[in-house]
């Protein structure tokens, strides 16, 4: 029983401190346009992911070999450059003869293709990650023999393995790192280069409350549901707009009803916001951008970074949702992506063209499902937004990010699947999706039916259907029970009646005259016998008086009408 108390206090001390923080800062790639180039081959999609990655620090085997590896949240699978195969080494990759904790199970057994068109192919491995200090052992991750990525990826994303292989937040979890496969991920200021992330808690210093959460993964579109549960998507619900700072907002366009039906996917990995055209080109008009035809891109005056007023809110998910609040000019890719310059000869200056950091996806799809896909809020769309991603309960929680806190104030996530510490849950009919609780405060109660998101009812809509079935099933009992008395009861009185008919036929014959005397017993003589009874034959009885009519049955009487009423002609 000693040693109980030590134990315990590594127990509890192992609960408290259930959290890791992994600081993470922004990768500048090579890929920029030259400032003075005015015409180049439009670029792949797959700029907007490379100029804008966000790069953390790792160490793989052992002993520890350091890279850096790309964070994403779209993607399951972590995987490293083989150093073997790959000569590009500027950020790392790994050399798996120089470590003593490489497991190899199969050759050739590793590939990924990704929307953007990056792509990597290899061997699936176990290896020691480390993080932040941390140590994750026995991580199933791929070594890339050949790909067109020039860094591998810190994958932390929904687990779609089909034959359950845990992935990274899987094995933090299994290690005791984290208490629940969730994470927050903010920025420290507004130049977006650099940021953190926290494993299995919040930092409430870091975020202005409300924390809102919603689940994610569940959408509608304009044919029907649209459920991917191993996504970080939401429905839009309104987007407006003010030209001025302080300004009244505005909806963006009239038909409210299409704003609905768009489904982004939250990537802060990704610097661009994609979205349909009906959005992206009131939004242009807003900010004073222009369609580009030969870039196929959206390009904008690079001084509108520091004089635009503009603002935009788009809220998520419902009424009750969480709202971004973005300034235009934080939507303005200065050295992030294409840079061109025009030459004006009435004015005799030059104009610096920079990406726009909102996007159609008309020309870049060949369907609807695909363009649909391609939805998404980048990273300065989202620069200003502290968000959880809470992988074990399918949700998510964003609020107004807190920049230049001085302090920590993190509260973990006291065990495996349960709420987002601080967080207030949004409400939407649309889903039966409402918190339980009277006072709205999501510290209470929330909808466990099978998943979240998987359109059941809400605990108190389901506990309405379950009394209203009780009290439903109770007046369908009465009502048989009362079914059975009532004709229990007609047939007791057609007894009655039946009886009471019998008495009066048993009265009626009590009343009728006494019989006739019987007859002298027949002569001894056959002759004067056979007379006789010839005589007896031939006279005719004895008239018998008239009987009273019995009492009229009600039922017979009833048919006997209805008989009476089917058969009567017609006029």
């Amino acid at each position: 029983m000693k040693s109980s108390a030590p134990f315990l206090a590594v127990i509890l001390a192992a609960t408290a401190s259930a959290q890791l923080r992994l600081p993470f800062s922004r990768q500048h790639g090579a890929g920029a346009a030259d400032r003075s180039a005015r015409r180049r081959t439009p670029p792949a999609i797959e700029l907007y992911r490379a100029e804008f990655t966000y790069v953390v620090n790792a160490s793989v085997g052992t002993p520890p070999q350091n890279l850096s590896l790309a964070l994403t949240l779209s993607d399951d699978e972590s995987w490293v450059l083989d150093a073997n195969e790959w000569s590009y080494q500027d950020y790392g990759a790994f050399w798996p003869g120089n470590s003593s904790t490489f497991v190899r199970p199969g050759w050739d057994s590793f590939s990924l293709q990704y929307m953007d068109g990056q792509l990597a192919y290899g061997d699936r491995i176990r290896e020691t990650l480390w993080v932040g200090g941390a140590a994750v052992p026995n991580l199933t991750m791929g070594l890339a023999h050949e790909t067109n990525a020039r860094l591998g990826v810190l994958a932390l994303g929904f687990n779609r393995s089909s034959s359950g292989v845990p992935n990274f937040p899987d094995r933090m979890l299994a290690e005791g790192l984290v208490n629940s496969t969730a994470y927050s991920l903010w920025l420290d200021d507004s130049s977006a280069e650099s940021g953190n992330v926290l494993f299995g808690a919040v930092d409430k210093a870091a975020f202005e409350p409300p924390l809102v959460r919603f689940p994610v993964g569940r959408a509608t579109f304009p044919d029907g549901v649209y459920s991917s549960p191993q996504t970080f998507n939401v429905n839009l619900a309104s987007v407006n707009f003010s030209r001025r700072a302080g300004g009244a907002m505005q909806p963006l366009v009239r038909n409210q009803t299409a704003v609905e039906e768009v489904i982004v996917a939250i990537d802060p990995n990704f610097a661009v916001t994609h979205l349909p055209h009906f959005l992206a080109q009131p939004i242009w008009d807003l900010a004073g951008a222009t369609y580009d035809e030969d870039l196929s891109l959206a390009t904008i005056p690079c001084s509108a970074a520091s004089n635009s007023t503009a603002r935009l809110a788009l809220q998520l998910y419902g009424t009750d949702g969480p709202v971004i609040d973005v300034p235009v000019s934080d939507l303005v890719l200065d050295g992030d992506g294409v840079v061109t310059s025009t030459w004006n000869w009435d004015t005799e200056a030059a104009t610096t063209w920079c990406t726009f950091g909102v996007q159609n996806t008309s020309h870049i799809r060949t369907s609807l499902l695909e363009e649909r896909s391609a939805w998404s809020l980048g990273a300065h769309m989202l620069k200003r937004t502290y968000a959880v991603f809470d992988l074990a309960n399918r949700e998510m929680a964003l609020a107004r990010a807190k920049f230049g806190a001085d302090r920590d104030d993190v509260v973990p996530f006291p065990s495996y699947g349960a709420e987002i510490p601080e967080s207030t849950e949004a409400c939407n009919e649309k889903y039966n999706y409402c918190p339980d609780d009277s006072n709205g405060s999501g510290s209470t109660g929330r909808y466990r039916s099978g998943t979240p998101y998987d359109g059941g009812l809400s605990g108190g809509r389901l506990v309405g259907v379950v009394v209203g079935c009780i009290f439903g099933g109770s007046a369908v009992a009465l009502g048989i029970i009362w079914g059975i008395l009532a004709c229990a009861r007609r047939r007791r009185q057609s007894a009655d009646t039946a009886v009471d008919d019998e008495k009066a036929q048993a009265v009626t014959e009590a009343e009728q005259p006494p019989a006739l005397p019987p007859r002298p017993p027949a002569p001894a003589d056959p002759e004067k016998a056979a007379a006789a009874k010839v005589v007896a034959e031939t006279e005719p009885p004895p008239a018998i008086p008239p009987q009273p009519p019995a009492p009229a049955d009600p039922e017979k009487a009833a048919g006997a009408q209805v008989n009476e009423e089917q058969v009567a002609p017609s006029t």
